[in-house]
């Protein structure tokens, strides 16, 4: 490469930059380099004929880097700016790996005053590696990126899309807040009228009480709306319990502000664990004894036997609240006391609550849904499991997995005779409610408990062939269609919890076999995949039982609470109750969930 200088036209072709610098540069060379050149160098234009291209778009500085990128596979990048003007050269030039390595390099060089230009630079020439890299930058460090000069001069509409995302980390919803005031009083003369749109992303039920009476009902923004100071009104209100309705904005809190927790319950007790801190915590007691814990679309349900008498907890209010009780479309048939309920599976796949009911003789199974648009309970009539039950279900996705279980052998007299302990293994699909057989389980098992995650199946204890209880744990792998044989549990279970939390398994609940150690009747096990072992983790902190007692029935499962509802979790329940006794009957048929 020669700046400058001349060369026989036939071996050499002459480069012009935006500023008039020439450059020399072999034909051959860049003609294998990029289609752009080689198009242009043998076309038989007048380019081609007289050896001299020019390039108005691209400055000497950056057609100098291109060129000893060009002709030696390297380059330095220094700056911001230089890479971002190499990725358009590199555009222009059809150079995708100098493209490739100037991506690369801004997202090295991402830091809170540059990320949001580098966002939306990346955007602009769709650098969609880049893209979401610092999508999840500005995102994770939301409340330092929103204080800098190039957020303060983003669009209103920029503004919006940002601080209506969950995803955004912020210290408390008060943050949001703060930013759109701050951003309307860089320029408060012509943003004024963009302030109440910003304003209704602020997530008013998420603020303390304090703040949304102090700083945000005061505030000037807010009180020459009316708009504003209405929808601050109705907050005040709704928090206070002064009126029986739904909060307009029906919005769950953003994921920074939850924690996700194991929550199990026993009897009418109910605790939540954060493992990082290793430290249970009390939640209000249930209203009924067996109740099955199940999360779904963010929020925390304790099913009752009698379905109509389940709840769902409002970490606001520190408290549970009734399912709106509905009529039946078709009043359920009234058991005689030989054909009682005798367990209850509950679980959640797709957005959808199920449970499957087995009667005391376990010659009917029964399955329903749970209808969050009507309140109501019904028939689930696809999702069958025939002459099945003490079956272990395992949600994914859009899919029900059915293991193991037994299989009932009907008497004419239409008694059960006989049951088969099964090693089957089903799968259900409830978009296209179809069925498909897999591939059996080692161990046949029934009454075992698993979870999914990271495209497997686990599955743990259960009751044996010679009804035993098991410690005994599979691996089914999905794509392959293959179980293996994983670590034992360290205590025999069956009808536990398992419980998938940041991608870790916990299992929980119902012993099988009489425990001495008070340590072993709540312990809490996870599971360590790299090493294939399961090691006792913690220990729940219900009361202590009776010595000998063989079955410790615990419901768990893994939910969001909000944070601000956690730091509050070992108040008093009577505490919240008083604060809010003006509605003591509107807060059970109030309808709105917050998580």
């Amino acid at each position: 490469m020669m700046q400058n200088g001349s060369a026989a036209q036939a071996t050499y072709v002459t480069l012009i930059a935006k500023d008039e610098t020439l450059f020399m540069a072999r034909r051959d060379t860049l003609a294998k380099a990029s289609f752009f050149f080689e198009k242009r160098l043998k076309s038989g234009t007048d380019e081609s004929r007289e050896g001299i291209i020019r390039l108005h778009t691209i400055s000497a500085p950056l057609m100098e880097i291109i060129l000893k990128f060009i002709y030696n596979g390297r380059v330095q990048i220094n700056n911001v700016e230089t890479a971002k003007g190499l990725i358009v050269a590199a555009d222009y030039l059809l150079l995708p790996s100098l493209r490739i390595i100037s991506e690369q390099c801004l997202e090295k060089r991402l830091c809170i005053s540059n990320c949001m230009s580098i966002f939306y630079f990346a955007k602009e020439h769709q650098c969609n590696e880049l893209v979401a890299k610092a999508h999840s930058y500005v995102g994770s460090n939301f409340a330092n990126v929103a204080q800098s000069k190039e957020f303060l001069d983003l669009s209103s509409q920029e503004i919006e899309n940002w601080i209506s995302s969950d995803e955004i980390v912020i210290n408390n919803e008060e943050d949001i807040f703060k930013i759109i005031v701050q951003w309307t009083s860089q320029s408060t003369r012509y943003r004024r009228s963009e302030f109440k749109e910003l304003f209704r992303h602020v997530r008013l039920m998420f603020v303390s009480r304090d703040y949304l009476s102090g700083s945000i009902a005061t505030n000037s923004l807010v009180k020459e709306d009316a708009k504003c100071l209405d929808c601050v009104t109705q907050a005040l209100r709704w928090l206070d319990g002064k009126v029986d309705c739904d909060f307009p904005w029906q919005q769950l809190p953003r994921k920074s502000l939850q924690s996700q927790m194991i929550v199990a319950c026993r009897q009418r007790k109910v605790l939540c664990h954060c493992p990082s801190e290793d430290k249970w915590q009390k939640l209000p007691d249930v209203q009924f004894e067996s109740v099955n814990l199940v999360s779904c679309r963010g929020k925390l349900f304790a099913i009752a036997q009698e379905l109509n008498e389940s709840q769902r907890y409002e970490p606001l209010f520190n408290k549970w609240v009734p399912l709106i009780k509905t009529e039946w479309s078709a009043k359920p048939q009234v058991r005689s006391d030989s054909h009682r309920r005798q367990e209850q599976q509950v679980f959640a796949v797709h957005g959808e609550i199920y449970v499957i009911e087995s009667d005391q003789t376990g010659s009917e199974t029964i399955t329903r849904k749970y209808d969050f648009d009507s309140n109501s309970w019904k028939s689930s009539a696809a999702f069958d499991l025939g002459q099945k039950d003490q079956v272990c279900i395992v949600p994914s996705k859009q899919l029900i997995y059915a293991i193991g279980g037994r299989k009932r052998e009907i008497s004419s007299a239409g008694y059960v005779q006989k049951f088969d302990i099964l090693p089957d293994v089903e799968r259900f699909d409830i978009k296209e409610n179809t069925w498909e057989k897999l591939q059996d389980i080692h161990e046949a098992r029934r009454r075992a408990f698993g979870a999914a995650m990271h495209d497997k199946i686990f599955i743990a204890g259960g009751i044996g062939s010679e009804s035993s209880v098991l410690r005994s744990c599979e691996l089914y792998r999905i794509p392959l269609n293959e179980w293996e044989v994983i670590a034992s549990l360290n205590v025999p279970r069956m009808l536990g919890s398992m419980v998938c939390l940041s991608a870790k398994l916990y299992v929980l609940g119902r012993l099988g076999e009489p425990c001495t150690p008070e340590s072993d009747k709540f312990t809490v096990e996870s599971y360590d995949e790299v090493n294939d072992e399961w090691k006792k983790t913690t220990m729940m902190t219900f009361e202590k039982i009776s010595e000998g007692s063989t079955f410790i029935s615990v419901s768990g499962c893994s939910a969001p609470l909000f944070n601000l509802g956690v730091n509050n979790l070992n108040h008093d329940s009577s505490t919240v109750e008083s604060s809010h006794a003006a509605k003591t009957n509107s807060s059970i048929s109030r309808t709105c969930c917050v998580m």
